[in-house]
């Protein structure tokens, strides 16, 4: 026999059964938390000095991060790496990144966010217009970087200053190098075209970071192959005083 009581009270009773009592507790508002999750970033950007000023701001806030220097390197990380933030310089050496921004929009809900990084703010339309989420435009501030990367994700931004880390020479001289074998295939291949690509990386290079001595190289630079074997032994001559304070000295 089952004898229901009062609206706060119920008690079950059987021949072979002891009855139970309980009583029911108010009804409380349920309030869910869902856990903060931290970032996880793929960087696309082929500079390492760049990279690495990220990554290292990025790592101060627990975020998991990888690089990829190219679209090759990007489309071969997101098969094993589902980030929730797609971090995009347009100027890499296999072609657009916008590219790599317009196939990831296409994913629809399920995509990450989207952020292009660039010194040239007349990309700032087409990059919005392929799907990004947000357009930084260098110089970037380490506060303003990581305000947009938390975005959405519930946290604050830390108290940071205002410049970016530095980069060390290694990695500069990496830069400079992977720029001079740029133009080295070109002076060989004699395909002035080819040029495109390490000279507008050199001139990112040097307005984004203030390098005075590579923006003067650069400025001597004339148009064509044999300019440009000129422009790949001076680069040579850079990089061998890389333990020059003004090469040194380079933010993103």
């Amino acid at each position: 026999m089952v004898r229901i009581g009062d609206d706060r009270d119920s008690t079950y009773k059987s021949d072979n059964v002891v009855g139970l009592t309980f009583r029911r507790e108010e009804e409380l508002p349920v309030t869910i938390c869902r856990p903060i999750v931290p970032p996880s970033v793929l960087i696309v950007e082929d500079s390492a000095c760049a990279a690495d000023a990220y990554s290292l701001l990025l790592r101060s806030i627990g975020a998991r991060v990888r690089w990829a220097d190219s679209l090759r390197a990007a489309n071969r990380h997101l098969r094993s790496f589902a980030p929730n933030t797609v971090l995009v310089d347009p100027g890499l050496p296999d072609g657009n990144g916008l590219r790599l921004i317009r196939r990831l929009w296409l994913m629809g809900a399920s995509r990450p966010r989207l952020i292009v990084v660039s010194g040239d703010n007349e990309i700032a339309r087409d990059s919005l217009a392929a799907g990004a989420d947000h357009f930084l435009e260098k110089p970037l501030s380490a506060a303003t970087f990581l305000a947009e990367i938390l975005t959405r994700t519930g946290r604050d931004a830390p108290s940071l200053q205002s410049q970016m880390p530095m980069a060390s020479s290694a990695l500069l001289r990496r830069d400079l190098q992977e720029a001079r074998i740029h133009i080295l295939k070109a002076v060989l291949s004699g395909r002035e075209g080819q040029l495109l690509y390490p000279l507008q990386f050199l001139r990112s290079l040097a307005r984004d970071g203030g390098l005075t001595p590579l923006s003067l190289l650069l400025d001597r630079f004339q148009s064509g192959v044999d300019s440009a074997r000129d422009l790949a032994m001076g680069l040579a001559d850079m990089i061998d005083r890389m333990g020059d304070e003004n090469l040194t000295a380079r933010q993103v």
